[in-house]
């Protein structure tokens, strides 16, 4: 009797060990099956990439902007310089007055004023441009983000990467140089799977319609009124 109920003992003993063996196999065979799987998903990916840095600089639309910028940057530089101009006529007529005079001490106070509102014009012409100048790449960057969305969609790339490799390393000190080197994801890219030239021609022809064109248009450019010498003003 004794002898049986240690074979049953055992028996069952047997089977809660294969039943452990069977779920610690499930449990290593599933995340096998699952990274499989992954592999496989990841292998038929579409991957495409895109030189950003031709991108800003062969669409319409941010070339546009920078040449607003540019006109914003000549008109504040003509001011400018007829400021310079006026402030060189005050500092003769100062010079041509007595010392200590009434009239001198009118000449100085007019100077001073000039180049006080000198000072603000070019405290809010470079204000200005640095503004301009990020929201235009802000603005190229999110219309590129959206075009890339949208191609990639018609086109059936399931990833669009930035080819980091394409720009040279620039010559600096050993540092520098591992900041660039460490900074960067790809080392080779193949060509067959650069888009650059398609989403830039998908982009220019999307600036040719009226809404592309309207959105582009020059902004106007206000200048600062008049301010107390030395105060400093921003756009």
């Amino acid at each position: 009797m004794l002898s049986k109920i240690s074979m049953l003992s055992m028996t069952r003993i047997r089977f809660d060990i294969l039943a452990v063996a069977l779920v610690g196999l499930a449990a290593i065979s599933l995340p096998l099956i699952n990274n499989r799987s992954s592999t496989n998903a990841g292998a038929d990916a579409r991957i495409g990439t895109i030189d950003l840095e031709k991108v800003y600089n062969s669409i319409d639309t941010y070339k546009s902007k920078l040449d607003a910028i540019k006109a914003v940057e000549s008109d504040l530089k003509t001011q400018a310089e007829t400021q310079q101009a006026a402030i060189k006529d005050l500092e003769a007529e100062f010079d041509s007055y007595q010392p200590g005079s009434d009239a001198q001490l009118k000449s100085m106070q007019q100077l001073q004023a000039a180049v006080g509102e000198l000072r603000s014009l070019q405290v809010f012409a470079q204000a200005k441009i640095e503004s301009m100048q990020a929201r235009a790449l802000r603005d190229a960057y999110l219309l590129v983000k959206d075009a890339t969305k949208r191609f990639a969609e018609t086109e059936g790339f399931d990833y669009v990467m930035l080819d980091d490799s394409i720009p040279a390393v620039e010559p600096s000190n050993a540092k520098q140089m591992l900041a660039q080197i460490s900074a960067r994801r790809f080392l080779f890219a193949a060509p067959s799977n650069d888009i650059t030239e398609k989403l830039i021609a998908m982009l220019n022809l999307e600036f040719k319609t009226p809404a592309g064109a309207a959105s582009s248009a020059a902004p106007t450019t206000t200048t600062p009124a008049a301010t107390p010498a030395g105060a400093a003003t921003g756009g």
